[in-house]
């Protein structure tokens, strides 16, 4: 619910035709029912990593020679906009548990900027969630 508030606001913002947000607004609603129903989510995460990971059997590679090279959510720019931190900290604890548990190494790009881990750009501090959810200390 808190989720469609969020969207129906940007899409008030954004959005001038009303046909157009009305269509966003369908989309959305199926897109979060979706994700919202039990085990979808899980599923949605662990497909890529069913992909690559067949993918690389099949070729005859070890799951120890792959890498996720990036990964996370952008963090957005405007406050009012931006995605949770404690929801951007449980997306990439959950991708690293999904990583790990198949064996294949991982690393974040970059501390700061759209993807970062800090808690500001400046500080360069990293910010709890992440440390956490990255398994760092």
């Amino acid at each position: 619910a808190a989720i469609l508030v969020r969207i129906e606001r940007r899409l008030i913002e954004t959005v001038e035709d009303l046909d157009k947000r009305q269509t966003y607004r369908d989309d959305a609603r199926a897109t979060v029912a979706d994700y919202c129903t039990p085990g979808r989510a899980a599923a949605m995460l662990q497909e890529p990593f069913d992909k690559v990971t067949t993918w690389a059997k099949r070729m005859g590679i070890p799951a120890s020679r792959l890498l996720l090279g990036e990964f996370g959510m952008i963090r957005g720019d405007d406050p009012a906009k931006a995605t949770l931190p404690e929801h951007r900290a449980q997306l990439m604890r959950d991708i690293r548990a999904e990583a790990e548990q198949r064996g294949i190494a991982w690393a974040v790009w970059s501390h700061g900027g759209s993807f970062g881990i800090t808690l500001d750009d400046a500080s360069r501090t990293l910010d709890p969630l992440f440390t956490e959810a990255l398994g760092l200390k």
